[in-house]
């Protein structure tokens, strides 16, 4: 999904063929479980999409380099 956005924001297409098998590539994290059900219930909320942050990253990314 990531790699899916970032193409999109660039305007390009390229083909993207994950080739990770089970494990992803060496040194890949195996496994990942993120959650932010506790802290919503706590009462904080997200100040931007996933969309949106990365749309930002790549500007900032952008004007600095």
């Amino acid at each position: 999904k990531i790699a899916t956005i970032v193409c999109n924001l660039l305007e390009v297409n390229p083909k993207i063929n994950y080739t990770g098998g089970k494990r992803g590539w060496k040194g890949d994290v195996a496994k990942g479980l993120l959650d932010i059900n506790k802290i919503l219930q706590l009462g904080w909320s997200p100040k931007h999409s996933i969309e949106d942050g990365i749309a930002k990253y790549i500007e900032w990314l952008k004007l600095n380099y």
